[in-house]
């Protein structure tokens, strides 16, 4: 495996916000420790991914069912991605049962001790993007490598959210920005795919659905961009994201933040609502941008905003181009990267 030059600082247990991703903000300070294990296997569907992901769901509500056993589980390139907590005998069940399930044993990446931050059955999610499952094994193996020094939800990020700029073998660096780009609709999605053709990048897609039986499945996206000192990752969401922890998991706090602002006041001011319940749990510190079409929605969107969380907010009401809005998430006096 051959390491960027960052990798040990960028891949070393997180003691910031970060640290607390997935963890359950009701819960006490002081919590039993539970064995987190997070292992891979091919996929050798019989249809789509996501109706495996959803049989599997279904498993695990009724005889299937581990009791004290939480987890989440991914599809990407052709490889299942499963992090489970729960106690020791409830994952060793797991695995007895996987193994007679399928004809390989599944890999395991990590393995360790710990506060339980997963706490749903089994939570669903689905990477679509054009590399196959032999580049992506590389991944993983550079992964198994550094899997000993990462939290699994470390883990998780890499593999369910790979680096478009990075090959295989090479783990990215986590010293990025990251921006948000979210919309009560499907535009925050639309806008980022034309950021991505702008700027002649793939837009990666992904799927999401929570641990409910019968509860439909919503999308996020996100894409790379190369700047002259670090990455860009501009992640795009709808109003539904902000409502699951996995999307929450899935998220890395966000540097700046672009509000696309519609003319329809309610479903607006409730993405704003879940964004502020965001930005409390991740990271307040964060820039807000307010883009809105109509001012007295976007007015109103900012005083929510202004009344719940701490972080700086700027109102604009003006239509962007693709660039301009690259622009605001990097802040006024950051270069773009040319088109």
């Amino acid at each position: 495996m051959i390491r960027s030059s960052a990798a040990d600082q960028a891949l070393a247990p997180p003691t910031g916000p970060e640290a607390a991703i997935g963890a359950d903000p009701a819960a006490p300070a002081a919590q039993p420790e539970v064995l987190r294990l997070v292992r891979v296997s091919r996929a050798r569907l019989r249809g789509s991914a996501m109706d495996e992901l959803f049989a599997a769901r279904q498993r695990v509500h009724g005889e299937g069912r581990v009791p004290g056993l939480c987890g989440a589980v991914l599809h990407v390139a052709g490889w299942f991605v499963l992090w489970q907590e729960g106690p020791e005998t409830a994952i060793e069940a797991a695995l007895k049962t996987a193994s007679r399930r399928r004809h390989e044993v599944p890999r395991i990446l990590h393995r360790s001790f710990g506060p339980r931050t997963l706490h749903e059955p089994l939570t669903l999610s689905a990477t679509q993007w054009l590399e196959g499952p032999v580049p992506f094994e590389r991944r993983i193996d550079a992964v198994a490598q550094a899997a000993g020094t990462m939290h699994p939800q470390d883990v998780w990020r890499v593999l369910s959210k790979p680096c478009t700029l990075t090959p295989p073998a090479i783990l990215p660096s986590l010293d990025r920005r990251f921006g948000l780009l979210a919309a009560h609709d499907q535009r925050a999605i639309e806008r980022a795919r034309r950021i991505a053709d702008h700027f002649d990048r793939p837009l990666v897609y992904r799927r999401f659905a929570d641990a409910a039986p019968g509860t439909s499945d919503f999308g996020a996206a996100y894409l790379d961009l190369p700047l002259h000192d670090r990455t860009l990752r501009v992640q795009a969401v709808s109003r539904r994201a902000f409502g699951h922890p996995l999307v929450h998991e899935a998220l890395r706090p966000a540097d700046r933040l672009v509000l696309l602002v519609g003319e329809q006041a309610r479903p607006t001011l409730e993405l704003a609502a879940g964004m502020a319940g965001f930005l409390r749990r991740m990271d307040p510190r964060a820039v807000i941008e307010l883009v809105a079409q109509d001012a007295a929605v976007g007015a109103a969107v900012a005083d929510v905003l202004r009344g719940q969380v701490s972080a700086a907010l700027s109102l604009r009401e003006a239509a962007l181009s693709e660039a301009q809005l690259v622009a605001l998430l990097l802040g006024a006096a950051a270069q773009v990267p040319a088109a």
